[in-house]
């Protein structure tokens, strides 16, 4: 026979009772946390669900408001022109409606004979998560943190063809309280300016002040690439300004200074410079990247290298002329020349050298030695040398120009062309031409001396014509020989070679300021 004893067998009588309410407590209890986490877990996903229909919610009044602004920017655009018809649509303001406001910002705009700062107000949405859209000056911007997205573009129209820059600056006019409803568009005034018409061989400057600068940073590189973009200063109050320059100067306005910077030059070189000799411009030359790049790529296709064996080198010894090649161009990879000289032979027409990579000129620092790259051919004629180069041009003595072959100086006879990361480093020698390297964003080399100046001058050289870059350095112990030839003031330099044709220029500026009421019933 088998036993089967429970633990109740080995209790004393009496105490099963006791146990087995024991045991019933504690399954109740089980059955009551049990419920409670269930009842804990059901909240945490209530509150979870609830604030992500606030998302949603929020973020389709968001589009809702967005929208609503889009169809408002038009319909501005549209009531500015037009005096005759008040025009009514239906807003989305959001729960917590829009405020219209007169004055939030400036706009300046100089160019040719007009200078004009114009106040410029806003219409405002701001959502329960710190979201803004807002319309100002035709444009509508929607920012989210430190994120601002262009929605709807300003109507700042270019015209090729007219050579035209339009901007009609739309404004609110008075204060309001916008709510979600039927509103009213009307014209109130527009103020033509005059005198901003013709702007030929300048620049067009924009700037903007404004909480929402973020949003015309973006919308000014969109129209007209990075470079458009000039400074952008951010101020204490969420606001900040932003400059953007449009147009061109034309090449024959390029050289009217010996030296033009667009970074102030430097200071610590311990030669004086004549202060008359600078010009400070704030980006107003394109740079020549895309130009040069296109010029580099066309070499795949051409048979004419500096020498019939190819040596995609121009050393010591070399001679180029027109007539080696039908169009006078040449294509190479480097000048190196040290302690000889090379010629070029421009009697016969215009040379064109297109250099994939550098020039290192290694001589004795007197100039008029036969040291370096030489013009000659030059009696008689207005043939010049064009060189257009991808990387840094480098003079340590010896002597490059026209000047060590004849008597008459004439520095627009040799022209050199570099890109934005171009540098041009002279110690001791000379030069005698103009170099153009603009630079809207130079990063700078790993020289000590000009660790971040484009131009580095120092232990005496001497620099005859005209001189384009970011930023100078000049030292030289006793003096830099520094001479402006004034003959570049009114020459006509074509700094784009033929077959590649200049950016769109602006001739005209066609700029008016429009006041627009909106209100609401």
């Amino acid at each position: 026979m088998v036993t089967i004893e429970t633990e109740y067998m080995s209790v004393p009588r009496g105490t099963e009772t006791t146990m087995l309410s024991g045991r019933a407590q504690s399954t109740l209890i089980g059955i009551v946390l049990l419920i409670g986490m269930v009842a804990i877990g059901s909240l945490g996903i209530f509150l979870v669900a609830s604030d992500m229909l606030t998302d949603v919610e929020q973020e389709s009044e968001h589009d809702r408001v967005e929208n609503s602004f889009v169809e408002l920017s038009q319909q501005m655009e549209t009531a500015s022109s037009d005096d005759d018809v008040s025009r009514s649509m239906d807003i989305d303001a959001g729960e917590d409606g829009a405020v219209v406001m007169s004055n939030t910002g400036n706009l300046t705009i100089e160019g040719g004979d007009v200078n004009k700062t114009i106040p410029i107000g806003a219409i405002e949405y701001t959502g329960d998560d710190g979201t803004k859209i807002a319309y100002q000056a035709g444009g509508v911007f929607r920012e989210t943190g430190n994120e601002t997205r262009v929605v709807s573009a300003p109507p700042i129209n270019y015209d090729a063809d007219s050579e035209a820059l339009s901007f009609p600056i739309i404004k609110t006019r008075d204060e309001a309280q916008l709510d979600s409803g039927n509103i009213h568009v009307s014209h109130h005034k527009t103020n033509p300016l005059q005198e901003a018409s013709l702007v030929e061989n300048d620049t067009v400057t924009i700037e903007v002040e404004s909480e929402y600068y973020r949003g015309w940073e973006a919308y000014f590189k969109q129209q007209g690439g990075a470079t458009t973009v000039q400074n952008v200063e951010v101020h204490d109050d969420n606001r900040g300004t932003v400059t953007a320059e449009f147009g061109y100067i034309e090449g024959e306005a390029v050289f009217d200074s010996g030296i033009t910077v667009s970074e102030p030059p430097g200071e610590d070189g311990n030669v004086d410079i004549n202060e008359t000799d600078f010009k400070v411009r704030h980006h107003s030359m394109q740079e020549l990247d895309d130009v040069i790049d296109d010029l580099v790529d066309d070499k795949n296709s051409s048979e004419y290298w500096v020498s019939s064996d190819k040596p995609w080198s121009i050393d010591g010894g070399e001679t180029l002329t027109h007539t080696d090649s039908p169009n006078g161009t040449y294509f190479a990879d480097n000048i190196d020349i040290d302690g000889d000289y090379s010629q070029i032979d421009v009697s016969h027409g215009n040379v064109t050298i297109i250099l994939d990579g550098s020039i290192e000129i290694d001589g004795n620092n007197n100039y008029d030695d036969e040291e370096g790259l030489l013009v000659n051919g030059t009696e008689g004629n207005d043939h010049v040398v064009r060189l257009y180069l991808t990387e840094n041009i480098s003079v340590e003595g010896g002597g490059v120009g026209p000047s060590t072959v004849g008597e008459d100086l004439d520095a627009e006879r040799f022209q050199v062309y570099g890109t934005s990361e171009t540098s041009f480093k002279m110690t001791g020698g000379g030069f005698e031409g103009l170099i153009y390297a603009p630079s809207n964003n130079y990063s700078g080399t790993d020289d000590g001396r000009c660790s971040w100046q484009q131009a580095c001058l120092h232990s005496n050289p001497s620099y005859y014509g005209g001189l384009y870059v970011s930023s100078v350095y000049y030292q030289g112990g006793n003096e830099v020989n520094f001479e402006y030839d004034e003959s570049l003031e009114d020459a006509e330099i074509d700094i784009y070679p033929d077959g590649y044709t200049l950016p769109p220029q602006l001739t005209y500026l066609n700029v008016a300021e429009h006041k627009v009421d909106v209100e609401g019933n």
